[in-house]
C-alpha cells in the first residue's frame, strides 16, 4: 500500500508529494515512537500529585513537548487530566482526541522484548502503547506538522486533544468537556480505517448464582479483554490434564494447580477473535463429573454462542450487528457463583430494551442480574458532510472505497458530539492493542499519517455550515 513514488490527487496543494514528505520523516517519528513507549503510561496510585501517577504525567510532558518542536501552541491541565496542542487559526475548529494512557503489560513471559522499550523488528515497531495509542497519536502529529508547513493556509485552527485516562473512567475526556471549547467536528485515530461511525452500547455486568460445595473457582480478572488463562486449583489435576488433552487444549501445570490456556482478544471482538479460557475450563470439568449450572452456561449458552440467543433470542440490528457477551470472570464458591460479563449492544436497542430482555432471561434460570458500568453508544450518520471529507482522504491515498461501519469497541468519539473513529489500523492489519507484544507496522503508520494529511485537508475545504452538521 505505501508508495513514495504515488502522488495524491487531492493534495494541499496538489503539487506536493506527500508520500516522498512523511517518507523523510519516518526516522524522526520511530524515535519519538520509542520514547513515548518508553514511559509505562498505565493508571498506577503514588505520591506524585499527578492524577493517574507520573508515568503517565510523564509522558503527556514529552508529548507536549514534542508539539512545541513542531511550533505548535501547547496547554496542559493544571491538574495534569488532558494536554492540547493548536495549529493555525480559523472560524471552525476540527479535533484530534487521542489518548497517552495504555494498559499494564500482564505478564512479562508473554513478551519477547521488553514492553516499554521500542524495539524494530521485521518492519514492525513492538511495545506497549505501539498501536494503541502512542503510534497513532504521532502519525496524527506529523500529518498537522507536514500540513502546517507546506499545505495551504488552514480555514479552520485544528486541536489535537491528549487524554490520560482513556483505558480506565475517562476523567479526562469529561475535564476536557467541562472547561474546553468542543470542537465542530472531531476524529480519533484510535480504531481502524476506513471510518467508524457506530459503536455500540456497552454494558457490564454480573450474573449471581448458586454456591458450590466440591468446586472452587477464581478465574478472569480484565472485563474488557477475553480471557487466555484460567485456573483449577483443586483433587482432580490429573483426571482434568488428561481431558485437556483429549479436547486438544493447552495446559501448563503450576504450582498453584492446572492453568489451562486460550488465546486473548479484545472483549469488542469475542466474536471473531479470541479462544475463552474459561469456556475451555468449564468445558473440560464438565466432562470430568463435575455439575453445576455455571459449567453449563459459560460452556454451551455463551461458549457456544457469543450472542447468547439460546438466551436472549435474536438481538442485532442493520447499523451495528448483533449483541455480543464476552464471558470475562469466573468466581465460585461454597457462598456462590459470580460471573462477569462485557455485553455489546447494538446502537439502536435502548438500556430499557436491554434490561427487559437480560433480566427476564436471567429471571428464568432463578439468577440475579446486577449493572455495574454503562456506556451510551455513539452513531453519526455516513452521509454527514465531515464524514464524507474523511472518506474522500482515505480514498486518495488507498484507492478504496471507504465504507463506514460499526464497532463495539469504545473511543472518545461516544463521548464528544460530532466525533467518529477514524483509523489508525489499516485492513488486514492484526489487532494486537491490549495484547502481549503488541506493534504496529511501520508501513501503516506512514500511511495512516498521508492518510491524516489528506482528510485534514479535505476537512479545511469545508465552510464552517458544513463542518458542524452530523446528520
Amino acid at each position: 500500500m505505501w508508495d513514495p513514488e504515488v502522488s495524491s490527487t487531492l493534495s494541499a496543494p496538489e503539487a506536493v508529494c506527500w508520500p516522498e514528505l512523511v517518507q523523510a520523516q519516518a526516522e524522526a517519528m520511530l524515535a519519538d515512537l520509542c520514547q513515548l513507549i518508553g514511559f509505562a503510561s498505565h493508571f498506577q496510585f503514588d505520591h506524585s500529585g499527578a492524577p493517574f501517577g507520573q508515568p503517565i504525567d510523564d509522558c503527556l510532558n514529552a508529548t507536549l513537548a514534542i508539539c512545541r518542536r513542531f511550533g505548535f501552541a501547547t496547554y496542559k491541565d493544571p491538574d495534569g487530566y488532558y494536554g492540547y496542542a493548536d495549529v493555525g487559526q480559523g472560524e471552525g475548529l476540527i479535533g484530534i482526541f487521542c489518548h497517552l494512557d495504555v494498559v499494564g503489560a500482564g505478564e512479562l513471559s508473554g513478551w519477547f522484548s521488553d514492553p516499554f522499550t521500542g524495539v524494530l523488528r521485521n518492519g514492525r515497531l513492538y511495545g506497549r502503547g505501539s498501536q494503541d495509542n502512542k503510534g497513532p497519536t504521532l502519525a496524527c502529529l506529523y500529518a498537522l506538522h507536514l500540513l502546517q508547513r507546506y499545505g495551504p493556509g488552514l480555514r479552520h485552527k485544528i486541536r489535537i486533544v491528549f487524554g490520560t485516562d482513556q483505558e480506565l473512567l475517562g476523567r479526562c475526556i469529561q475535564r476536557y468537556k467541562q472547561w474546553e471549547r468542543l470542537p465542530d467536528a472531531s476524529f480519533c485515530p484510535d480504531s481502524a480505517f476506513p471510518l467508524v461511525n457506530a459503536e455500540k452500547r456497552l454494558i457490564q455486568a454480573y450474573l449471581y448464582g448458586p454456591p458450590s460445595e466440591d468446586l472452587v473457582l477464581d478465574c478472569g480478572d480484565i472485563f474488557n479483554a477475553v480471557p487466555d488463562r484460567a485456573l483449577y486449583g483443586g483433587p482432580q489435576q490429573r483426571k482434568l490434564q488428561r481431558q485437556l488433552d483429549l479436547l486438544g487444549y493447552p495446559w501448563r501445570q503450576q504450582d498453584k494447580g492446572t492453568l489451562v490456556l486460550g488465546q486473548g482478544a479484545h472483549a469488542s471482538v469475542c466474536h471473531q477473535a479470541g479462544v475463552n479460557a474459561i469456556v475451555r475450563l468449564c468445558r473440560a470439568l464438565q466432562q470430568i463429573g463435575y455439575r453445576h449450572p455455571a459449567l453449563g452456561l459459560c460452556s454451551l449458552v455463551i461458549g457456544e454462542d457469543t450472542s447468547m440467543r439460546a438466551l436472549l433470542g435474536t438481538v442485532r440490528d442493520d447499523l451495528s450487528g448483533e449483541l455480543t457477551v464476552n464471558l470475562a470472570t469466573l468466581k465460585l464458591d461454597s457462598h456462590g457463583c459470580q460471573l462477569g460479563i462485557d455485553v455489546r449492544v447494538p446502537v439502536s436497542f435502548s438500556r430499557q430494551e436491554y434490561h427487559r430482555m437480560m433480566r427476564a432471561a436471567v429471571d428464568r434460570l432463578g439468577w440475579r442480574y446486577e449493572e455495574f458500568d454503562h456506556l451510551e453508544p455513539m452513531f453519526v450518520p455516513a452521509h454527514a458532510p465531515f464524514v464524507q471529507a474523511l472518506s474522500r482522504g482515505y480514498e486518495a491515498v488507498t484507492g478504496e472505497r471507504a465504507r463506514p461501519r460499526s464497532s463495539g469497541a469504545v473511543t472518545y468519539a461516544r463521548a464528544i458530539p460530532n466525533c467518529v473513529a477514524f483509523g489508525a489500523l489499516l485492513p488486514g492489519h492484526p489487532r494486537v492493542e491490549h495484547m502481549p507484544n503488541e506493534f504496529i507496522s511501520v508501513e501503516g503508520l506512514l500511511t495512516a499519517c498521508h492518510i491524516y494529511i489528506q482528510a485534514l485537508a479535505q476537512l479545511q475545504r469545508l465552510p464552517l455550515a458544513e463542518l458542524a452538521v452530523s446528520a
